[in-house]
């Protein structure tokens, strides 16, 4: 039986992680187990050659996951057998465990890729309030809003391609999951049953193990009314351009993806420009560094002479 996770970066994907972790699901040995960070010191729940694999698909679309435009605008797969062959390791190497998962939020971007090698997977959906990512997002990578929101468009709308092609889906939310813990967690533990997968432990002992995994002190980037506001024109604009277009609501991600896909467009330019000018700056001041220094005081007169013979 296997689990794909799907979401956002800090969605909350790997606090789904430590709940299937505890379950007793495998996502890794210990020596690839992803290392906590000051920024997730509870752990990811990612199998770092997973990730490096993963990474490795981007590169093949010169793509990286903050910068998933060439991924996904690419019309077809970039067929590439060295990398056809470690995903078919890596599955066979998940499937000597009866129950795996796979949590890794660049699998949004490369599910197509590992497809064809997974069999009749559970999707575990989950899904954050976009302010709050956005605020995490500015944090951690000092990401504008913006680049944020346009992230979190591209990041869903490959998701709901995902979602299209499977049958076994489950939905969570971090919030209720965080708000409402043990009714959240009742749910989740059923929707397990939906799918066909059976947990063995007694439930209510184990809805309450589970539910010690859930640590208020991490839920740090907490909804702001300030943020949100900043957003509300962006959002408003999408909503608008819909309502007044008169547009199905299910073209309003194909939509506000070509909004996302410019802005990312614009923002790579802008980096190029930020660079340019950051390497112009260093030059003038190592021009200047020169210009002061005693070296250029006392070659002056040397200098002179030289641009007096060259007039003649």
């Amino acid at each position: 039986m296997n689990i794909i996770v799907l979401g956002f970066h800090r969605s909350g994907t790997s606090l789904i992680g430590s709940i299937l972790d505890k379950l007793g699901f495998f996502y890794a040995d210990e020596n690839y187990q992803l290392k906590p960070q000051p920024d997730n010191p509870q752990g990811f729940y990612e199998n770092e050659q997973i990730l490096n694999l993963n990474d490795k698909i981007l590169r093949l679309y010169n793509s990286d996951w903050h910068k998933p435009l060439g991924i996904y605008k690419s019309q077809k797969l970039i067929n590439s057998s060295e990398i056809n062959f470690e995903i078919k390791k890596t599955i066979e190497y998940l499937n000597r465990h009866k129950i795996w998962f796979i949590k890794d939020p660049r699998m949004c971007l490369t599910f197509a890729h590992w497809k064809k090698y997974i069999q009749d997977p559970i999707i575990i959906n989950v899904e954050r309030n976009e302010v709050e990512i956005c605020k995490s997002l500015s944090t951690r990578n000092n990401f504008e809003f913006f680049k944020s929101l346009s992230l979190i468009h591209i990041y869903k709308s490959s998701i709901l391609q995902i979602l299209k092609s499977q049958k076994k889906i489950i939905q969570i939310n971090y919030n209720d999951l965080i708000l409402n813990p043990l009714k959240e967690l009742t749910k989740f533990l059923n929707s397990f049953k939906d799918v066909g997968l059976k947990v063995d432990l007694d439930e209510d002992k184990q809805i309450e193990n589970l539910s010690e995994l859930i640590n208020l002190k991490l839920y740090r980037s907490k909804f702001d009314q300030k943020l949100d506001q900043k957003i509300a024109p962006y959002k408003n604009f999408v909503e608008n351009f819909f309502i007044n277009s008169k547009l199905e609501k299910s073209k309003l991600i194909e939509n506000n993806d070509i909004i996302a896909e410019n802005y990312l467009i614009l923002d790579s330019e802008i980096s190029k420009v930020t660079n340019l000018k950051e390497e112009v700056n260093k030059l003038e001041n190592q021009i200047l560094q020169i210009k002061s220094s005693n070296s250029w005081k006392i070659t002056k007169p040397l200098r002179y002479i030289k641009n007096l013979l060259n007039k003649k």
